[in-house]
């Protein structure tokens, strides 16, 4: 626990609501474990974020302040979803209630408009005054926090006794990309939500060389089963590989490849589990895979057409914030008999179909802002900007933390010139901080 370490020796962060904010960062996993009942999850994070905001509001105006790249597209899409609530407050609910609105149509759409205005004002306030450094911290801490929670997960379920969990508001998803039913989302709701976070907490501990963090996070990435977490995992590497070429790094790119080979033409768990994700992204076709795996695809495909389809007939502001289920079985005949609260699959389906096409703008020009503004970053924090790109394909909701923590990290690192031949991070201690002063940018100090 190398993070929690370096944090006690440091006295945590040096004020209370930086302190708070750290605790959000380390409490993001549990986006379904270990919530309260408030008519939805209320979540540790959010509790300790919205603490700190207030703190830093009201009683810490003055201090350290980073910049933020990509702030007013940040801040453009918060205001789009506010206009798009507004909007279909005006001309009131297509029904009262729906399936899967049981809370009313208007009183979802409200929760939802919070939702995005937390995870935006959070990520703002956590990148300018909590600091790259201690955000990077929080996701080393974070990652093993939600690797001891899936090994007390799969423990539980080997013995029969997983329904304990719902003692917390935990869940249990089952996924069979190892040939067999094993659990997948850790204390998340859903294993992609614990792909995508355990893609971006592996770039960050590569970086602070923190390799038990590395083990964390590599092990809830094949734990989440995520196909597009690995994908964007290896997507994130190449784009490296590409746009930052360096001897070392293609040298441990082939001992990995060559590693890979072996392993996959040696142990037949591991052969399933890759022919299983290459099935799920419709590279191969074997009868053998079943029908989940042709499913699967045309799920997440049909949804990001149903998106497309909506922002078609809402081109401006969306249908409303969380009424992309509500709108599901209106443009598919075969949606309805799913019996649940369709959703896009997507992030970026999501923001198009629920508040628009500008909205959707704002959030593709804000990721590639920040893979733009970090071609210059350590190798490690550019793949993770690709990472995001990659994974908010299949992010089943684009208003949870773990996403914007990532953003926040992203849109404040320095970016000062890296070295030619560095991989992971500058210098190559353990925890060493990613805002030395010494680097360029790092942070803005207010009168």
């Amino acid at each position: 626990m190398s993070d929690v370490r370096a944090a006690l020796a440091e006295r945590l962060p040096p004020t209370l609501a930086s302190k708070l904010m750290f605790i959000a960062v380390c409490a993001v996993p549990f986006q379904q474990a270990l919530t309260l009942d408030a008519g939805f999850p209320l979540k540790i994070s959010e509790i300790t974020g919205i603490l700190a905001v207030v703190l830093y509001m009201t009683s810490e105006r003055t201090g350290e302040r980073r910049r933020y790249f990509g702030a007013p597209l940040q801040w453009a899409l918060l205001a789009l979803v506010y206009l798009s609530t507004t909007l279909w407050l005006i001309m009131g609910p297509p029904r009262e209630t729906a399936l899967g609105y049981e809370r009313g149509m208007n009183a979802d759409m409200l929760l939802y408009f919070v939702y995005a205005a937390l995870v935006i004002v959070l990520s703002y306030f956590a990148g300018t005054r909590l600091g790259p450094d201690w955000i990077a911290r929080g996701f080393g801490v974070a990652v093993k926090l939600a690797a001891a929670w899936s090994l007390l997960q799969v423990a539980l379920y080997f013995v029969g006794a997983a329904s304990i969990l719902r003692e917390v508001h935990a869940t249990v998803q089952i996924g069979a990309a190892y040939g067999v039913g094993l659990p997948r989302n850790g204390p998340f709701l859903e294993g992609n939500y614990l792909g995508f976070f355990a893609g971006i907490a592996l770039f960050v501990v590569l970086r602070r060389r923190d390799w038990w963090g590395v083990a964390a996070a590599a092990g809830c990435l094949l734990y989440s089963q995520s196909t597009v977490a690995l994908v964007g995992v290896v997507v994130g590497v190449l784009a490296v590989a590409v746009l930052r070429p360096a001897g070392r790094v293609v040298g441990v790119l082939a001992f990995v490849a060559l590693v890979g080979i072996i392993v996959v033409s040696t142990v037949d768990v591991v052969a399933v589990y890759i022919t299983r994700q290459l099935g799920k992204l419709g590279l191969i076709s074997d009868a053998s895979l079943g029908a989940s795996i042709e499913y699967s695809l045309n799920n997440r495909t049909s949804s990001i057409q149903r998106a497309i389809d909506m922002s078609e007939v809402f081109p401006w502001l969306g249908v409303g914030p969380g009424r992309y289920g509500y709108w599901d079985d209106t443009f598919s005949d075969t949606a309805a008999a799913i019996g649940n609260r369709g959703i896009a699959n997507n992030a970026y389906a999501q923001v198009l179909a629920e508040v628009g096409v500008v909205a959707v703008a704002c959030l593709i020009g804000l990721i590639l802002t920040l893979i733009l503004r970090n071609l210059r970053s350590p190798r490690s924090v550019l793949a993770m900007a690709v990472f995001v790109a990659v994974g908010l394909n299949a992010a089943p909701s684009w208003t949870v933390l773990p996403i914007w923590f990532a953003v926040a990290l992203l849109a404040t690192t320095p970016t000062a010139k890296a070295p030619p031949t560095d991989l992971l991070p500058e210098g190559g201690l353990k925890g060493q901080p990613l805002n030395a002063p010494s680097e360029r940018g790092v942070a803005v100090t207010t009168p």
